[in-house]
Order: C-alpha cells, then sequence, then structure tokens
C-alpha cells in the first residue's frame, strides 16, 4: 500500500485522485498484494483474483515494447480506418463551445495520439476499444491460451489522457488480458460478490430511468476491493464480473484482449437480468443485446454437442461427472430459461429448442437428462417434452423477425456514452 500512498500523493493535483484516497481506508479495501482470506473474496480459484505484472502481458517476452512514434503510426492509422466505417474513434464526441465549432471525433483522437509523448496532456475524452490488428499480429503466438475457450477477441487499444477517470462499472463475463503500453493506471477492483453485484445492479436500472451519472457513486458502498497502480509495460488479468474505476494518472495506453470459456459462458447465463439492466444504460445497447442473442445459440450448440467436455454427450447420464460445461449447463438450465427465452427472437429460439432435443435423444438411456422423467427417445416426442416442461410458457422475446450480427458483448473498462 505504500507505493499507491506514494503514487495518490505524487498526483494530488488530480481533481479525481480525492475519490482513490478515501477508498483505500474504507470497507476492507486493501492493497493488491493481500493474504488468502482476501483472494477468496474474488472465488476459490486462482484464476479469480486480479494479476497485474509481466506474465499476463502477450508483451513480455519482447525485447522491447513498441515505442512512442510507433505507437502514434499505428493509432492513426486505425483512427482514420474508424472513421472510415463510421465507428466512434473519441467519447464523449467533442465540442469547442467558446468558438461554436464541433470538432470531429476523429481530429480529436489524432489531437490526443499525437501528443501522446506528453505524459501530462489532457483531454475531455478519450479512445475507446480502437482495433490494432498491427498489435494483435505481433501478440498472437504469445497471448494466453487454455483449453475450453470458446471465443476470443482481437486485440483493442484506449487512450486515455492524463486525469481520465475511467467509470465504475463491470468488467464483462470473459477473462481478459491488458498491457499498458504508455502511462500509467491507478486502479480500484472489487470482487462480484453478490452484495457488490446487487449494487450495481441497482445503479443500472436507476440510471435506466433517470440518466444521471450521479447513480454511479456506488463507490463507498462496495466492499472488499483491491488498489494497484498498472504501469508501462505491465499486464493485469481481471476475471470475469469483477468491479473495475480507473485513474490514469499519465497520458496511457491501454491494449487488451479477452477470452471467454465454455464455463465462463454458462455462468453468465445465471446473469442475464444483470446484463439486460447494463444494456438499458448503454448508448447502443439494443445493437448489444441484439448481438448477444444471437450469439447464444451456437455457443449452446457446441456445448450440448460435447466440443468442451472429455466424454460424448450420449454418455452424459452413465458418467456421473460433475462440473465441467455441459453438466453446468443442463444443471442450470431451468434456472436460465426464461431469462434466455425473453431475450431471443423467434428464429433463434427455435434453433435453441433443435439443439437441445438432438441432444436429450443423443443421450443414452430412456430418461430426459433434464429431469429424468421416463420417455421415449423419438425426437417428435422429446421435443414436445421439452417445450412442455422445459421451455417456459411465455416466450416474451420470441418476435418474428431475426436479428443481425454476433459480437461478444458485455461490460468493459471504459463505459459508452
Amino acid at each position: 500500500m505504500t507505493a499507491v500512498r506514494a503514487h495518490i500523493k505524487a498526483h494530488s493535483s488530480s481533481p479525481h485522485i480525492l475519490l482513490f484516497n478515501n477508498l483505500i481506508n474504507i470497507n476492507q479495501n486493501g492493497p493488491l498484494k493481500c493474504t488468502p482470506n482476501v483472494k477468496q473474496r474474488f472465488g476459490p480459484l486462482e484464476s479469480s483474483f486480479p494479476l497485474l505484472g509481466k506474465k499476463p502481458s502477450p508483451f513480455a517476452t519482447f525485447k522491447k515494447q513498441p515505442t512512442v512514434e510507433e505507437l502514434q503510426d499505428m493509432l492513426l492509422t486505425e483512427i482514420k480506418r474508424s472513421s472510415e466505417d463510421d465507428e466512434p474513434s473519441f467519447v464523449p464526441p467533442p465540442f469547442c463551445g467558446d468558438e461554436g465549432i464541433v470538432m470531429s471525433g476523429e481530429d480529436a483522437a489524432t489531437e490526443l495520439v499525437q501528443n501522446l509523448g506528453d505524459p501530462t496532456f489532457k483531454s475531455k475524452g478519450f479512445i475507446p476499444n480502437l482495433e490494432c490488428p498491427v498489435l494483435d499480429e505481433m501478440a498472437a503466438k504469445t497471448r494466453e491460451k487454455a483449453a475450453g475457450y470458446m471465443e476470443e477477441t482481437p486485440m483493442m487499444c484506449s487512450v486515455f489522457p492524463c486525469d481520465t477517470l475511467i467509470p465504475l462499472q463491470h468488467h464483462n463475463e470473459t477473462m481478459s488480458y491488458s498491457t499498458l503500453l504508455l502511462g500509467s493506471i491507478l486502479w480500484m477492483i472489487w470482487p462480484p460478490t453478490e452484495r457488490n453485484l446487487t449494487l450495481l445492479h441497482r445503479a443500472y436500472d436507476e440510471f435506466a430511468i433517470d440518466p444521471d451519472e450521479e447513480k454511479f457513486n456506488i463507490a463507498n458502498e462496495l466492499t472488499g476491493g483491491v488498489v494497484f497502480v498498472q504501469t508501462a509495460s505491465e499486464g493485469l488479468r481481471v476475471p470475469p464480473y469483477c468491479i473495475m474505476l480507473g485513474l490514469a494518472t499519465e497520458n496511457s495506453v491501454l491494449a487488451k484482449y479477452s477470452l471467454l470459456s465454455a464455463t465462463q459462458f454458462t455462468a453468465m447465463l445465471h446473469k442475464l437480468p444483470f446484463l439486460e439492466s447494463w444494456w438499458k444504460t448503454e448508448a447502443h445497447g439494443k445493437e448489444k443485446r441484439a448481438d448477444f442473442a444471437l450469439a447464444l445459440l451456437p455457443r449452446i450448440k457446441r456445448i450440448l454437442a460435447g466440443d468442451f467436455d472429455p466424454y460424448p454427450p450420449a454418455e452424459f447420464l452413465l458418467t456421473g461427472q460433475k462440473g465441467g460445461a455441459l453438466f453446468e449447463l443442463v444443471k442450470g438450465w431451468e434456472q436460465v430459461n426464461s431469462s434466455i427465452a425473453s431475450l431471443v427472437d423467434g428464429e433463434t429460439a427455435k434453433g435453441i429448442k433443435e439443439v437441445w432435443v438432438d441432444f436429450l435423444c443423443k443421450v443414452v438411456g430412456r430418461n430426459c437428462a433434464l429431469c429424468t422423467g421416463y420417455l421415449q427417445d423419438k425426437r417428435k416426442e422429446m421435443l414436445a417434452h421439452f417445450q412442455d416442461v422445459h421451455w417456459p410458457k411465455e416466450k416474451v422475446g420470441e418476435t418474428s423477425e431475426p436479428m443481425e450480427g454476433v459480437e461478444m458483448t458485455g461490460g468493459d473498462v471504459t463505459k459508452s456514452d
């Protein structure tokens, strides 16, 4: 904690630093280097706890990090591309009130990147999640790989001017790996406990009704967080659904990619009501919700096909295995099927029913794998049984038109405006 306090003191002129100074003294918040009991708040596994250092960075084995000039060249190229594709390159959109002139997002982003060499450069916005294929290619061979991952995102870059507050929000459903290529960021990360997520869920609901940023001033109510400084070249691994708050104490460039495992996906299904509230707070929440809904079918299909388990799905009832993606999906289906039905359109709902019936008909034995009721294994009878017993009667979200686009979505270290 000594290093954190020294960092806070060194940046005492920041208008946001008092918030962090107050947080480190309340609600069992403490340093990243902590006791096993503190780590247990985040979860039972070693990977449930944030990890800071060289290990989480895919650039750790490089003899040198990209220089400021190299970063500028990469980012300016991508800013131009994003502008041509009508993608937002600067948040919030800039405006020069004194002259009554609207500055383009491309111009504001370009100005920020051109000033990367000045650690104290300030601006009224930042560059969020800019795709960076050059960095993606550089890190392709050294990024984290593990069995059981179903999806990964490309490398994305965010650029935060000095004194930028990275608003409080949940981390998404993935495990993310970020590297600070330039600058320094002061982080506060809280565990995704039921209490902490309930507080954030309430804030999302209140913001959706009355869009006032004050609704997110709940940091002093969250408990059990860890505080630390991420400096240039350090990597950071963040587990799913942790609650994050950050402050760029220097002009900073953060590169990040994420991995989604099959078991993380099944756990995420139980948080759909939470995500429904979050989507309502986002500028493009309807699109994110639609993309997320359409991505459900291929993910569920792969799990039911046994892509992530060591035994064939037909032997599900014979193995007696506890744990794994297939087991978790089957065990938790009755708790999540209503949330899924209210989220998807008619075509997606039909597809989900079909892949479940495929699975149930394959399972050896004449018992339904979901309820162990005695059944014939004929497809027609199994479909009727699934619809009657394992699919909610009121299918609120099953619209007649399919949704377009599939995208991994979820909360991030930045908050969209």
